[in-house]
């Protein structure tokens, strides 16, 4: 489906929406990081090389690249990830900053995912103005958001195989956060007593709503809230929920998958929700922002039959997790909608000229496409 006219600067040469995460600030990283980091490595000395930010896709924290010599026993050159825990611009309503950072140092010491190596978690904000987790720097290519993979990059430029290669190892990679043991996991959200992982998810973006509209949603948007809660399936399979399964999240060595990133909606809402996830955004990097998909890349069934084989879950109610998605991804951009004021969303292309937002489209679609009309 093409754009309208309003939103037709999403484009090859658009490097990024701008959507809203707090502006880096390079200069926090000095003397006081490095004396912070030198004790935690043991090292003689830490010496400051070179802090950047990662560039073409978006993200709801301050994350850097900080390169820095260390001086021990011998003498080396390290990158580290670094980062900051959200401030001014606070997407998400929840607050989970800390458990992001316990989570990947579970899943790397006892799980085949993914992910890179967490070291050490910061509460104080002292020395970075917020609290920060430091992580290893996976190398690899990350397909950018910015401009779509699908429009321009290396991607784009690979051949069918190398990019159905591709696909199969980052729906193994998401396959493997399904098998994941969630009872031996760390405390990643807080369950009221009697509810489950789905019934919680669903509690915390009707929560999340009222929080993005302070109180007063749009109707169309309280009117999905409410169908959701009355067609919520009874038997989901509960499960660890990535939360942005997309391949946009992932690096990759040779066409393979190194490392899963971006934990922020990680819950327990279960494996069928990152299917429904990588469905809609492999749509909306591509369709629904006017380009056409790549080929290489799995049809939808293709998707849905081999997520199914390599995981062992089966897609149950999968067009209900699809409309939960969708409506979770209409509240986000409508938060940063809010967070960047209406002029700048529309200059940036991310809401048209009647306000609506590249997400509320979505929602719209994927309601008309698994519900149709909807009624109080």
């Amino acid at each position: 489906m093409p754009l309208p006219s309003s939103m037709s600067k999403i484009d090859s040469s658009r490097e990024s929406w701008n959507l809203g995460v707090e502006v880096p600030r390079l200069n926090v990283f000095d003397d006081r990081f490095c004396r912070w980091l030198q004790e935690r490595l043991s090292a003689d000395r830490i010496g400051l090389v070179s802090v950047n930010t990662p560039t073409g896709n978006g993200g709801s924290s301050s994350t850097y690249f900080v390169c820095v010599d260390i001086e021990a026993a011998t003498r080396s050159r390290r990158t580290f990830v670094v980062r900051v825990k959200p401030d001014a611009f606070r997407v998400f309503m929840r607050d989970n900053f800390e458990a992001q950072f316990h989570l990947l140092v579970h899943l790397h010491s006892y799980s085949d995912v993914p992910v890179p190596k967490a070291y050490f978690y910061e509460p104080d904000p002292v020395v970075l103005g917020g609290p920060f987790y430091v992580m290893e720097k996976v190398e690899g290519r990350v397909p950018p958001d910015f401009p779509s993979y699908n429009a321009a990059g290396f991607l784009f430029d690979a051949s069918v195989t190398q990019r159905h290669e591709l696909w199969r190892s980052a729906l193994a990679a998401t396959a493997k956060i399904a098998r994941v043991d969630i009872a031996r996991m760390p405390t990643i959200v807080d369950l009221a007593p009697g509810e489950s992982g789905l019934d919680e998810t669903l509690r915390h973006w009707t929560e999340s709503m009222n929080w993005v509209y302070q109180g007063s949603p749009p109707p169309f948007v309280e009117r999905v809230n409410v169908w959701l809660w009355r067609n919520k399936p009874n038997n989901a399979q509960a499960g660890l929920s990535w939360g942005d399964a997309r391949i946009g999240n992932m690096i990759f060595r040779d066409w393979t998958c190194a490392a899963v990133l971006d934990w922020e909606s990680a819950s327990l809402a279960g494996p069928v929700l990152d299917l429904a996830h990588w469905l809609l955004m492999d749509e909306f990097w591509s369709t629904h922002l006017g380009i056409q998909p790549l080929p290489g890349f799995g049809s939808r069934n293709e998707t849905i039959a081999l997520w199914e084989d390599l995981s062992g879950c089966t897609a149950h109610d999968l067009e209900w997790f699809e409309v939960l998605d969708a409506y979770r991804l209409a509240l986000l951009w409508d938060r940063i909608k809010f967070l960047r004021g209406l002029a700048a969303a529309q200059a940036a292309g991310i809401a048209d000229v009647n306000g609506d937002t590249v997400g509320m489209r979505q929602l719209r679609n994927v309601v008309e496409r698994h519900i149709g009309p909807l009624r109080t």
